[in-house]
């Protein structure tokens, strides 16, 4: 095995120069052996996303795959980034694997318990005399990263994301999960909060000022399990390597760390609301110098079919939808050659058919900017495990609403019934929604409409609104009380139930604008912070003019639930009040399209494509705790 995996790293050596500057290893299984008791999982998938990401990024990719990652062979790839890496190297390190507690074995551990990733030849239970030997330690890769981190030095970087678990409470069959609610040789879930992080700890003594600058992008707390996401491809993926591929395709510009782990999370946000990523690390440390700007990236053409059809290097995880409208430039962005509209879309890859026939030849080496693209909200996937006049009444209530799915695994909602004639709703974090003694029906299936299903699609369809058009003409500043005093909040990825604060809105463009803003709980629940409810409220109200700074009111408290929290910033060149909206029982996403699609319609003439209005919508992103 070890002669496979020195013969699979030479192979990628072999493409690109061995001592290239920047390195992304990647480390991903999906199928266990059946005999290891761990259940299969989808790592392979997150790699085939990350891959082409990091190789546009100017790095040379390295990936142990499968049976080639065992933890010999870990050590190995580990082994050969070490002698590979430079003064000034940017390394990337990714795991896709399941995760597991393992009773600490040197006593460095406030918990009594190591953190471990799971290689190829780990088993999940002690058995035949096996105690763990081939569970890759928190501690072990600690040491491995204060090595690097020596060797590069502090003009370099380590960033390792890790799309696994530790431990959490008990799945409830929603389907496949990253890691164990076990810790290894226990027969009870052990909950105590990780207050200690080896990741940050170095070897004693170790000078920081000397070291590379570590950062860590975790998938969930030390409490949670990892749930794999379902995506639009009909693939299953990791949450943080499906969201990490679309934040770096979407960011090509030079960001700090910070930046892009907040994007991050405005699309875990939308697979799991209650399942919070971890950042470690200098949230303002600029990542890798960027190429070209994060308003429109450019994406290249990757196969020329004929003079009227091509293949470029943008899908799903880029916003790309049918019908797109695409430019395609020449290759040093000087020219607008022709324009499209895609179809077929992939995660990574969509097909665009030109409005007229150019050359294969300068096709080949052009370049393709989206232009405009409707992000339609992905449908919600309800399962249904009730009595069938219930399914019934159910499927008839819900066969106008287009946003909703019925299907029969990977569910984001499952509404079940008990022998004790209840049912229940629930979310994909197993969170009850609604629970009611059963009535009749039609009843119970308005009820679980109403209360029930209605506010997650709002929520959802919300969650998935974007067109950030204005890019920083326009923004929100969150002031809270420091030192008993209201001042601008610096870091906003997280507050505490119960701060106080208050929103600042600031327009720093020409023009007057109009606002909604809403806040979305992790529950679902949507409140409409402005306009306010009011009486005699007006549009007016809601207006901000050019150059203006405005303190909005009231004051308002961070309350529960925990979980990752999103307000949405909507601005508009006139006035669109969504409260009407909102407060609707039926046809909600009907209404919604019907509002927007009036707003984001767009003019096609013979030069350039005019928007009749406009309509931005900024997205924040944070985490309320304890």
């Amino acid at each position: 095995m070890r002669y496979q995996v020195l013969l699979y790293l030479v192979f990628y050596a072999s493409m690109i120069p061995a001592q290239s500057p920047r390195v992304s290893l990647q480390i991903g299984i999906s199928q266990y052996p059946q005999a290891s008791g761990w259940s299969s999982i989808h790592g392979l998938n997150d790699l085939d996303i990350l891959g082409p990401v990091m190789q546009r990024a100017g790095f040379e990719v390295r990936q142990v795959r499968e049976e080639q990652a065992k933890l010999l062979g870990i050590r190995t790839a580990m082994d050969q980034l070490l002698a590979d890496a430079s003064t000034g190297s940017m390394i990337h390190l990714h795991f896709s694997l399941h995760g597991q507690q393992l009773p600490d074995d040197n006593g460095d551990e406030f918990d009594q318990f190591d953190e471990t990733l799971i290689p190829f030849d780990a088993i999940a239970n002690r058995q035949n005399g096996y105690t763990g030997e081939q569970h890759l330690r928190d501690d072990e890769l600690q040491l491995r990263l204060s090595d690097l981190r020596k060797k590069i030095g502090p003009a370099g970087q380590v960033w390792v994301t890790l799309d696994a678990c530790h431990s959490g409470t008990a799945t409830r069959g929603w389907g496949t999960f990253r890691g164990s609610t076990l810790p290894f040789g226990r027969t009870k879930t052990y909950r105590n909060a990780i207050t200690e992080s080896a990741w940050e700890a170095g070897n004693p003594g170790d000078d920081e000022a000397n070291l590379a600058p570590l950062l860590l992008f975790s998938a969930t707390t030390a409490q949670q399990l990892n749930r794999e996401y379902f995506a639009p491809d009909g693939k299953m993926y990791g949450p943080l390597s499906y969201a990490l591929a679309k934040a770096l395709s979407e960011s090509v510009q030079a960001s700090t760390y910070g930046t892009l782990f907040d994007r991050v999370c405005q699309s875990i946000v939308l697979i799991a609301p209650i399942q919070i990523p971890q950042f470690e690390g200098d949230r303002q440390l600029m990542r890798w110098s960027a190429i070209r700007s994060e308003r429109k990236p450019l994406f290249p053409v990757i196969k020329v079919w004929d003079a009227q059809t091509l293949l470029i290097g943008a899908g799903y995880l880029h916003g790309l939808h049918a019908d797109a409208l695409i430019s395609i430039y020449n290759a040093d962005e000087t020219q607008l050659l022709v324009r499209g509209k895609a179809t077929n879309i992939g995660i990574q890859e969509s097909e665009v058919v030109l409005e007229k026939a150019l050359s294969p030849q300068l096709l080949m080496h052009a370049l393709a900017r989206i232009e405009y693209s409707k992000n339609r909200a992905t449908a919600i996937r309800i399962k249904l495990l009730t009595d069938e006049l219930l399914k019934n009444a159910l499927r008839d209530r819900l066969q106008n609403e287009p946003e909703i799915l019925e299907v029969s695994e990977n569910p984001d909602i499952l509404i079940e019934s008990s022998n004790a004639r209840q049912w229940v709703v629930r979310t994909v974090d197993g969170r009850e929604v609604l629970k009611s003694d059963a009535k009749d029906p039609v009843t119970d299936a308005d009820l679980i409409y109403h209360q029930g299903l209605l506010p997650a699609i709002k929520a959802h369809y919300l969650r998935n609104l974007a067109s950030d058009d204005l890019g920083e003409s326009v923004q929100l500043v969150f002031h809270t009380y420091q030192n008993g005093t209201l001042q601008p909040r610096k870091n906003t990825n997280a507050f505490k139930i119960g701060e106080e604060f208050r929103l600042e809105l600031i327009n720093a463009s020409p023009q007057n604008y109009y606002f909604n803003l809403l806040d979305i709980q992790s529950n679902d629940q949507i409140s409409i912070i402005n306009p306010t409810n009011q009486p005699g409220s007006k549009s007016g109200d809601w207006l901000i003019k050019a150059n203006e700074r405005k303190m909005l009111e009231p004051t308002w408290r961070f309350t529960l639930p925990e979980g990752l929290e999103m307000l949405k910033l909507i601005v508009s060149n006139k006035p669109i009040d969504l409260s009407t909206v909102l407060a609707s029982n039926s046809s909600f996403t009907r209404s919604m399209d019907a509002l927007f699609e009036q707003n984001w319609s767009f003019q096609q003439t013979k030069n350039a494509l005019l928007a009749q209005t406009s309509v931005s919508v900024y997205t924040v992103v944070f985490r309320i705790e304890k």
